[in-house]
């Protein structure tokens, strides 16, 4: 009886190794054919411009992220909602330099120039520290005037 107890446990030990070959190389055979697509990668298209947005670290010091734009037509824009409406967008140890606006009043794009018009920002916002960040943003995208008007005061960078 001991005998025939063995053989079955030996039959039944080959019959679970040969189960155990069978899928792992199954398994090895799929995983190698299958493409990792990343999270990272799934909203970057053929069309996407890369952009290196001036932002502020912990210390206030300028610092910058790079961030994918798919809408390349509405680039300048697009920019701009990165340092208030789209904060959602960028690491967690960065801030926007724009700490709050209300409305924009004009926002103007001519040859290499970009004209922006805010009625008016939080008293927070340190309006130099914002206009540097923005002309060296818009500087990587053929901007090499930036005008800033916020409420009455006008501020400008250029790189002559």
């Amino acid at each position: 009886m001991s005998s025939l107890r063995t053989l079955y446990l030996v039959i039944i030990l080959l019959i679970s190794i040969s189960i155990l070959i069978i899928v792992s190389s199954f398994s090895t055979n799929y995983i190698n054919s299958s493409e990792v697509i990343y999270v990272d990668d799934l909203n970057k298209s053929d069309n996407s411009l890369v952009v290196n947005v001036y932002l502020l670290n912990n210390n206030n010091d300028i610092t910058y992220q790079s961030i994918s734009f798919d809408d390349i037509d509405n680039i300048y824009y697009e920019v701009f909602k990165i340092y208030n409406e789209k904060m959602n967008s960028i690491d967690v140890n960065l801030t926007s330099p724009l700490v709050f606006y209300e409305n924009i009043g004009d926002f103007q794009v001519n040859n290499d120039k970009l004209y922006i018009s805010l009625d008016k920002v939080s008293e927070f916002t340190d309006i130099n520290l914002m206009l540097d960040c923005l002309f060296l943003t818009y500087n990587q995208i053929g901007i090499n005037e930036l005008f800033l008007k916020v409420g009455k005061c006008e501020l400008s960078r250029n790189i002559y």
